[in-house]
């Protein structure tokens, strides 16, 4: 059955098409008990957080073949979560039962495995929510279990705690040290004997060093470390992680992609089940990397009849309100703040928020409030005309052009700025007029030496755009081709016979 969600944004009725009673019997595990419960209505969840149950259980269905050639590994998962259960939270420094969201979160990263390697097969992952949503004792667990569990047997191995700044990179630098530190002189944990009592001893740790405010954490008979480095004052070139955490990473601080490719580009050599997972919440600048990042994953799974491979390795659990208008409707704000359902802390937690929300109305900052409470993606300036809710909501895929009048301008440029050109389209629906609107732009880089000095200048990945048909690079030398650009917009008008009725073009273009 050809499942195309892109088109309806519906995913319960995709979901209703199926037949997943055979995976309901075979798989009882937490996480895909939580995307059942999910997708059945049980838990409200915002739609991104629907795409990624729905791809979870079609996924089980389709494990183990050619064209999923990754399984879901349930010994992995129940290993991970024993060991979650020992991990002390923060304030209390005791364990806590995780709730059922947590438990899908570390299944997602652990579970998932190679058929043919057993690797881990999300070795990119994005995880995204709002903020006193408990992200950094979640990914401090995954941490203390790769450096702990699944370096055993291994020496030499590195592991990484960054952040935008040395402030976040010390938090989540010392969730980890308060978890070992708990972890190595708890003789007990939960009533029952801690087979890490005093482990520090045999891999060489000395628990002094996790009281002090060193960014390296060392295992001397094994050479295994974590290893904190700000993303702002620091480098990642020479380092190999297995496991690396970045916190933040959504922010506009942490986009340049130059170094975001030097921990990945790092964990392909030799690495054995790399992961990057990167933890954030929303912010105002929706193009960085990141969330561009977030989209083209949720594309891919709305499209589940055409799964785009690139995307295989690729894991996105973003807890996020849907709209603009969800900023007013608390009985909604569990979809970006799941820690609401947590049994006794519904109302102080709903009250906090809307503290924050009265506040950040006073103050005319209702977009970081929005950003961070809300885990929404808006617009870089409070006063702009249209939001990204605005625009997103506007989009079809299926206008037909063909034959239609239209109003065209063109924009040439000088030097090293992009040429482009925009149609209009004016046509009626429901005796209501309306325009539809498109644009295609060439890209030159010669003034800044290289395509990707000009993708890191105007902070876009122009050659991913261009293979999604919105853009072109222009060739060697990478300087702007009117002739071509001519011949381009005369053969578009002719091959969709369109009736131009106005066409605009600036100075520079006709000089």
């Amino acid at each position: 059955m050809k499942i195309d969600i892109s088109k309806t944004k519906d995913v319960f009725a995709a979901y209703s098409q199926l037949d997943f009673s055979d995976i309901k019997k075979r798989y009882r595990d937490p996480a895909t008990k939580y995307a059942f419960d999910v997708l059945e209505r049980k838990i409200l969840a915002g739609y991104h957080i629907q795409l990624a149950c729905f791809r979870h259980v079609r996924d089980l269905q389709k494990q183990n073949t050619e064209d999923l050639p990754f399984f879901y590994d349930i010994n992995s998962v129940a290993r991970l979560l024993k060991f979650a259960e020992m991990c002390p939270e923060a304030e209390s420094k005791q364990p806590v039962d995780l709730m059922d969201w947590q438990k899908f979160v570390l299944s997602m990263l652990i579970g998932w495995r190679g058929s043919n390697d057993n690797q881990k097969r999300f070795s990119r992952s994005i995880i995204s929510i709002a903020r006193h949503n408990g992200k950094t004792y979640l990914m401090a667990i995954v941490l203390c279990y790769s450096f702990l569990i699944e370096s055993i047997g291994r020496n030499n191995l590195q592991f990484l705690v960054s952040s935008i700044d040395a402030k976040q990179s010390a938090q989540l630098m010392g969730y980890v040290k308060e978890t070992l530190s708990t972890l190595f002189s708890a003789k007990t944990l939960r009533n029952l004997k801690n087979p890490f009592y005093k482990h520090n001893e045999k891999i060489g740790i000395d628990l002094k060093g996790l009281s002090s405010q060193s960014d390296k954490i060392i295992a001397k008979k094994t050479q295994n470390r974590i290893i904190r480095i700000t993303f702002n004052s620091g480098s990642y070139d020479g380092f190999h992680f297995t496991t690396a955490i970045g916190d933040e990473f959504g922010s506009p601080d942490a986009n340049d992609k130059k170094k975001l490719n030097s921990i990945t580009s790092g964990q392909t050599m030799g690495v054995k089940s790399p992961q990057f997972i990167r933890i954030s919440t929303a912010y105002e600048d929706p193009n960085v990397e990141f969330h561009q990042t977030e989209m083209a994953v949720l594309e891919t799974i709305e499209r589940d009849y055409q799964r785009d491979p690139d995307y295989y390795n690729y894991l996105v659990l973003d807890w996020a309100q849907d709209n603009d208008d969800e900023t007013y409707k608390a009985e909604t704000w569990a979809k970006s703040n799941p820690l609401i359902n947590l049994p006794g802390f519904k109302e102080s937690f709903l009250q906090s928020i809307e503290k924050e929300r009265s506040a950040s109305l006073v103050t005319a900052s209702i977009n970081s409030f929005k950003n961070k409470s809300m885990n929404l993606w808006t617009q870089t300036n409070d006063n702009s005309y249209l939001t990204l809710d605005d625009i997103e909501s506007a989009i079809i895929d299926d206008f037909d052009i063909d034959g239609k009048d239209v109003y065209v301008g063109f924009d040439g440029s000088i030097g090293g700025d992009n040429s482009a050109i925009a149609f209009v389209y004016p046509y009626q629906e429901n005796g209501e007029d309306k325009f539809h609107i498109e644009q295609y732009s060439w890209i030159p880089w010669h003034d800044n030496g290289s395509i990707e000095a000009k993708e890191r200048a105007d902070g876009l990945a122009y050659r991913e755009l261009a293979k999604k048909g919105v853009c072109e690079v222009e060739p060697d030398p990478g300087v702007i081709d009117y002739e071509s650009i001519f011949k381009w917009i005369n053969a578009y008008i002719d091959d969709h016979q369109l009736n131009v009725l106005f066409f605009g073009i600036d100075n520079a273009a006709k000089g």
